[in-house]
């Protein structure tokens, strides 16, 4: 696999989202590197994509989590319907030591002829949290932007966001 750095974003303070937008749509596939703080705490903490601004309930998910004995040592689920494609669960912002790593692979994003399928491998160090996560964006447009997000709250001070193409 042959990739090329497209953009990288490291947050220096809280922050609603990055956005990499009039992505070049000559590679086969995107991989999104992330590496995320939540700002603030909230019952639900996962890391949001949205495509092309688009917010109209087109994305869906499957996850499986697993974490050790002491914390939910498995965790799935098949999503519904959203405004945001759910990527990843985010780490504690008590501790910034904690993050969450993810490697996003959006497979042929230029297609203009079929849905866009996403797979997600991610692990968090604040609840030895191992996991995947398949998802679906249900479009025919290639995609040309992302916004990476917090789904409830701020990106925290220290998230990086790498965006990759693969030839």
């Amino acid at each position: 696999m042959i990739t090329k750095t497209l953009a990288t974003t490291t947050l220096s303070s809280a922050t609603a989202s990055i956005t990499f937008s009039g992505i070049s749509t000559i590679y086969k596939d995107l991989v999104l590197v992330t590496s995320t703080v939540a700002a603030t705490s909230s019952p639900s903490q996962f890391i949001a994509y949205q495509f092309n601004g688009n917010t109209n309930n087109v994305y869906i998910n499957g996850y499986l989590f697993a974490g050790n004995v002491t914390t939910a040592p498995v965790y799935s689920a098949i999503g519904n319907l959203r405004d945001y494609l759910s990527a990843s669960i985010t780490s504690s912002p008590t501790n910034p030591n904690h993050t969450n790593n993810a490697i996003t692979y959006i497979f042929d994003y230029n297609a203009t002829d079929k849905w866009k399928s996403i797979l997600t491998e991610t692990n968090d160090t604040s609840k030895d949290y191992y996991g995947i996560s398949c998802a679906s964006f249900q479009s025919t447009s290639a995609v040309t932007s992302i916004v990476v997000k917090h789904d409830t709250g701020n990106l925290g001070a220290g998230t990086r966001v790498t965006l990759m193409g693969v030839a």
